[in-house]
């Protein structure tokens, strides 16, 4: 009887796999490719997906939890006007009519660049093109992940009201069930992109033991996650519960993931400098949905948040379940003897 059920929920497991042939490529410290290259991603699990009438999708795991997975979607975007941005959950807005562009039905395409660099491309967006580039790092809390940066370029507003707003819709879940750990994932990267610049040879450090070494940039597409200032942002979370952190921080938390959107957003104009837009990170809760709301832009758009995995959550929760189970022994002691 036992040697069917595991013979049933194998054979489960597996057509959840196969439902999820969309996967691109995976990230992953256990597999046997990405041992033999002497490599490590802190125990982090990243796979990307984009199958066929689905919208690009990363889920984010670990190698001590495969019992909890979480997908970040991106999901559509569009315009609206007078988006309230004074909180950062479920404010109103009027959505222009005929400006929302499906992610999953525009040709979106993603491309592994190196061992800790990757491309969502989605075309389509309204005459522009939606670019997120990853990149595998840390933040000053010590809790590894991606960091992204978004660039929208050649976008045409549909709306004529210059004061309307761009908004980026995102969200971030748990989806064990849905996306189960697979030890099998894909995980290869093509020969020509072995060949790295040294830009890429400075993202494959970041994949190694050690945590990788942050270097300055000279322009604004890119911030420094282990930021430092008279008043750096801590966006540490391992306290907060799931939902946008009420430290004004702009996070949100969902299970052992989190989600930060601190650095400032740029409208890029060829030949003129770099002009900063405000943007906000806003949870509609009912619908699930993160939003950023972009204030007008007439260029090229840049804003770099950072999606992670909350190492101190992982360790409250293996240190509350080795106490579990030291209560139990005891328990089971006390009455056997």
């Amino acid at each position: 009887m036992q040697a069917t059920l595991c013979l049933l929920l194998g054979l489960l497991t597996i057509s959840h796999a196969s439902e999820h042939s969309g996967e691109q490529f995976s990230w992953d410290s256990d597999d046997a490719e990405t041992q033999a290259h002497g490599l490590t991603y802190s125990g982090i699990i990243v796979q990307v997906y984009k199958a066929d009438g689905e919208e690009p999708t990363i889920t984010l795991g670990t190698d001590a939890n495969h019992e909890n997975i979480y997908c970040f979607k991106f999901l559509r975007t569009f315009e609206a006007l007078e988006y309230d941005m004074s909180s950062a959950q479920d404010t109103k807005y009027e959505e222009v009519p005929l400006s929302s562009v499906d992610l999953s039905k525009v040709n979106c395409t993603a491309t592994e660049l190196s061992t800790s660099t990757f491309t969502i491309s989605c075309e389509g967006v309204n005459d522009g093109v939606l670019g997120l580039h990853f990149k595998f790092t840390h933040d000053d809390d010590g809790d590894y992940g991606l960091e992204y940066t978004i660039k929208v370029e050649d976008y045409a507003f549909v709306s004529d009201d210059a004061a309307a707003e761009f908004v980026l819709v995102q969200s971030l879940i748990e989806c064990t069930e849905k996306y189960p750990y697979s030890a099998d994932s894909s995980s290869e990267v093509s020969a020509q992109n072995n060949d790295f610049d040294d830009d890429d040879e400075d993202d494959d450090d970041a994949a190694t033991t050690e945590k990788p070494e942050d270097k300055e940039t000279t322009d604004n597409e890119r911030r420094r996650l282990d930021e430092s200032g008279d008043n750096p942002i801590d966006s540490h979370s391992s306290d907060s519960a799931d939902g946008i952190s009420s430290d004004d921080s702009n996070e949100f938390d969902a299970g052992f993931a989190k989600y930060v959107v601190d650095g400032q957003a740029f409208d890029k104009c060829e030949g003129d400098d770099d002009k900063a837009i405000d943007s906000e990170l806003v949870y509609q809760s009912e619908a699930k949905e993160l939003h950023i709301v972009f204030t007008h832009f007439n260029c090229v758009l840049y804003l770099d948040p950072f999606l992670a995995v909350d190492e101190d959550k992982i360790k409250d929760a293996a240190n509350g379940y080795h106490v579990m189970i030291g209560m139990i022994m005891g328990f089971v002691v006390m009455v056997l003897f």
